[in-house]
């Protein structure tokens, strides 16, 4: 059982990295879809249900992002329902404060990944990134403390790849 929950974080921590090397909000959203599956079962197997939850929930708010992109009336409803269930889920699944790293980390990439420029959704993820670090190391999951800290890692690589260089950032959802 240990194999596999690692072979799950890392694999997780490889599918997103390359998510990040992207300058294209569909190919980011789909392929944090793959690594919040992966992180997912991870946490269940962990026994971390709140991290469980709140990948899996954000899983599916990643391929609807991916698929309603293109709908910005939508897009905001579709935030915002997101919102509220990432917050009942920190509810139902609560386990002490530890939870409410998981939640706040949900909260700040369902709202970056809600954003069109891929400048401003990379940038908004960062702090993600440090509240999962926590969440992970106390968790048990070595393989989402170095995917996180890789994260933001290759968040500043991709921000000197398109955003530094004044490459334009994608508006579209391809």
């Amino acid at each position: 059982m240990d194999f596999i929950t690692a072979m799950l974080g890392y694999a997780a921590f490889f599918i997103g990295i390359i998510a990040f090397q992207s300058n294209k909000h569909k190919h980011i959203v789909l392929l944090k879809a793959l690594t919040d599956v992966c992180f997912g079962i991870q946490y269940i197997l962990l026994g971390a249900y709140t991290g469980a939850a709140t990948d899996l929930t954000g899983c599916v708010r990643n391929l609807i992002f991916a698929k309603e992109f293109k709908r910005k009336s939508t897009q905001n409803i579709v935030t915002a329902l997101f919102v509220v269930i990432m917050i009942i889920i920190g509810i139902v699944t609560w386990d002490g404060y530890l939870s409410l790293l998981a939640i706040a980390g949900k909260l700040c990439t369902t709202v970056s990944f809600s954003i069109k420029n891929t400048k401003y959704l990379r940038l908004f993820t960062i702090p993600s990134g440090f509240m999962w670090i926590i969440y992970n190391a106390v968790s048990g999951s070595a393989g989402g403390v170095l995917y996180e800290g890789m994260v933001i890692i290759s968040i500043i690589i991709a921000a000197f790849r398109y955003d530094r260089k004044g490459k334009k950032a994608e508006l579209t959802a391809e």
